[in-house]
């Protein structure tokens, strides 16, 4: 089903009850918008049992992670007096392939009376016999908005569903956390300050390119997605952030692989906190310490030479060194 058709039906316990497992997919996960859900959802009380979050957001392979598993499964399997729970298993797409697969062919085979659902990319979605899939828009159109403000009860006013039906159209890939961003700053807008609001929409809504994208298009080698990402994120910041970001990307990277050789899973997890998940699960494969201290050290020079009058284009020689593999 559409996520507008699950909105009009989730306020209904009966849904909850006749339906006990549901899964959300899309092309990314949209944080903003499954927190306010979860919030709306327990204020509603739509639930007649306990709602648990039992997988963490960020969820990677490690011993750590398949111990979450385990418990998981335990969890899954029993319940204490009849007392039956409904858990959101968030992002299911954050656990590698493999453990991902068999906590869906668990879930698959579970029926014990307890509830569950979770987030999974369309790309990673499977067929489930019984479970409800709810298909999540890359873009939000102006019926799904209304029925996103019904359901959250953002704003009242008339002139305020009308606005954000207006501009929403004009921000560029207008997603559900954009949606649900819009729509609570209206909450706090006064309908005479509308005009004011809507010259500062294109600040609210300046960039939808995080810089995991190039993080993750220069380590996968994805010169393409890169350049983009490049000429849309390169003017916004000074060329003294860049230094500093790219030199802890490779700091990093640097400590991941080192880590990852020597089987120090939880030292790697640490480490790989503002790097790529994709970095972590296989891309520290694809790059030997000696390749990722040496643009360490280009970098370095690049800041000495910067700090002492060289205006010379270092951090594009950077990108076409680390992609014509001249390092």
């Amino acid at each position: 089903m559409h996520i507008s058709t699950f909105l009009k039906r989730a306020a209904d316990k009966k849904f909850w009850q006749e339906n006990e497992t549901f899964f959300f997919h899309g092309a990314d996960y949209p944080l903003r918008f499954f927190s306010s859900l979860i919030a709306q959802l327990i204020e509603m009380k739509v639930f007649e049992r306990e709602l648990r979050s039992s997988l963490p957001h960020q969820f990677t392979s490690s011993p750590l992670a398949r111990t979450y598993l385990q418990s998981i499964k335990t969890q899954l399997n029993q319940s204490f007096l009849g007392n039956f729970q409904t858990y959101w298993l968030g992002n299911m797409s954050s656990v590698s392939k493999k453990e991902r697969t068999a906590l869906l062919t668990f879930l698959n085979a579970h029926r014990p009376g307890h509830s569950c659902f979770w987030f999974i990319n369309t790309d990673d979605a499977e067929k489930f016999t019984d479970a409800v899939s709810v298909e999540l828009p890359a873009i939000v159109d102006t019926q799904t908005l209304v029925g996103l403000n019904d359901f959250f009860s953002f704003v009242q006013h008339p002139k305020k569903i009308e606005f954000a039906q207006r501009v929403a159209p004009s921000i560029a890939g207008f997603g559900l956390d954009d949606a649900c961003m819009l729509l609570s700053h209206l909450s706090c807008v006064s309908v005479k300050d509308l005009s004011q609001f809507e010259q500062n929409i294109p600040r609210l809504f300046e960039s939808h390119l995080p810089l995991s994208v190039l993080s993750k298009s220069f380590f996968a080698k994805n010169v393409q997605d890169f350049y983009a990402a490049w000429v849309e994120l390169e003017g916004k910041y000074p060329f003294m952030f860049w230094i500093a970001f790219w030199s802890e990307q490779m700091w990093r990277a640097y400590n991941v692989v080192y880590f990852l050789k020597h089987d120090n899973f939880i030292g790697a997890k640490r480490m790989s906190y503002r790097l790529p998940p994709d970095f972590m699960r296989f891309g520290w494969r694809n790059i030997s310490l000696d390749e990722l201290a040496i643009r360490h050290k280009f970098l370095y020079d690049a800041d000495f030479a910067y700090k002492t009058g060289s205006t010379f284009n270092s951090l594009e020689v950077f990108f076409s060194n680390h992609f014509m593999g001249k390092f």
